[in-house]
């Protein structure tokens, strides 16, 4: 019987109400789960969280500043000439993430790298957010996301000219003169970049 209405002795009452409570399925899950409890004769299920981390809604407001930071990046992550899995939404959102501004707040080592990662793009020497995002574009082509058509072209595609083009070259794993902060930040943007399907 319900819990909301107040039924007369005697009265015939059936109750089909059935009550879902989800916290985290993947999307082809989702889609199964669903389809089974929507038919007439699905039962009452219970899905519990399978992941060992629990995620965490993220409430984080941005600074001005940081806001205006992550402004100019979806600018040039618009510039770019993504190649599958990549795309211009799911980078955007890759950076969102690795930058705590995503869906889920970041824990622990991840909140750490995160935090790593903002202070490359607010402090480095010279433009910070243009050189920052020249090691990505580096970490982005060095994982096939990006055409492979050479620094030089990737530094025009993005900011209109070649110049301090080396700099995507210092993003790619492989480089001995990446510096220690990027490094840092590796298994982070390796846990967010855009997988296969």
């Amino acid at each position: 019987m319900s819990d909301n209405y107040h039924y007369e002795e005697g009265a015939i009452h059936n109750d089909h109400k059935r009550v879902i409570h989800i916290d985290k399925l993947q999307g082809s899950d989702l889609q199964q789960f669903l389809r089974g409890f929507l038919k007439d004769e699905a039962e009452d299920a219970e899905v519990v969280d399978t992941t060992e981390e629990k995620r965490v809604k993220n409430d984080h407001v941005l600074s001005e500043r940081r806001q205006a930071i992550l402004d100019r990046l979806d600018i040039l992550i618009a510039k770019g000439e993504w190649m599958k899995p990549a795309t211009t939404n799911n980078i955007k959102r890759m950076m969102r993430d690795v930058l705590n501004v995503g869906v889920y707040a970041l824990q622990d080592d991840d909140l750490s790298m995160s935090d790593t990662l903002w202070n490359l793009l607010e402090h480095r020497k010279g433009d910070s957010v243009r050189i920052t995002w020249q090691n990505l574009i580096g970490y982005l082509i060095y994982n096939r996301m990006l055409p492979p058509v050479g620094s030089p072209k990737l530094q025009e595609m993005f900011f209109g000219s070649t110049d301090d083009y080396t700099n995507i070259d210092k993003g790619k794993p492989d480089c001995k003169f990446m510096s220690t902060r990027f490094k840092q930040v590796l298994p982070l943007l390796d846990k967010y970049k855009p997988q296969q399907p």
